[in-house]
């Protein structure tokens, strides 16, 4: 799975950084969804309502809840990861790829760190913070670190590059000029 997502951001990122790609990320959301549920479709189609019974009212019935309930759940999900995807996309038009994955680590460090303060308890020991929890975002936030200082460095690197450019080569100046116009105005 994490491969595979990873691999969205990049394809994702080529894909809105293009010419030609749509002006709003909203358009691409909508088409990006639209081709994950033709991708589902099958599943959908073929296994999960025809077990709907088995997998989806009856759990709910049992629980005690009605299966209107579980039709409210799936809609705040599908717009809650509908305005998740929009403001990935968002950030991909004005960053990198590797960029908001690291943000997603930082989010799955503190998923971490609020679940175990809020949820933490002897029916729930899966919820607190264990040693193997710590010693991964620890991982995480030592490779953000160090990623934020090489790009720091690149950062200065390429602000200098374009400044001797830009004394150079009045052309150049006018093309990063209207690239950063780009970015500013999408």
């Amino acid at each position: 799975g994490t491969f595979f997502s990873s691999a969205s951001y990049v394809c994702a990122e080529r894909v809105l950084k293009n010419a030609n790609a749509p002006r709003h990320p909203t358009t691409f959301t909508a088409v990006n969804g639209m081709n994950d549920l033709l991708l589902a479709s099958p599943w959908l189609l073929f296994y999960s309502i025809p077990h709907r019974q088995d997998l989806l009212y009856q759990p709910v019935l049992e629980k005690g809840q009605s299966p209107y309930y579980l039709i409210f759940l799936w809609c705040c999900l599908m717009f809650s990861n509908a305005a998740h995807l929009n403001s990935c996309y968002s950030l991909l038009r004005i960053t990198e790829s590797v960029t908001l994955t690291m943000l997603q680590g930082v989010r799955a460090v503190m998923v971490f760190v609020i679940s175990g303060a809020l949820f933490c308890s002897p029916k729930s020991p899966e919820q607190c913070l264990s040693t193997q929890k710590v010693l991964c975002s620890l991982v995480v936030i030592f490779g953000v670190v160090m990623y934020a200082k090489s790009t720091a460095g690149l950062s200065k690197h390429i602000s200098t590059s374009t400044a001797s450019t830009t004394a150079t080569s009045p052309t150049a100046a006018v093309k990063i000029t209207s690239l950063e116009d780009d970015n500013l105005n999408d």
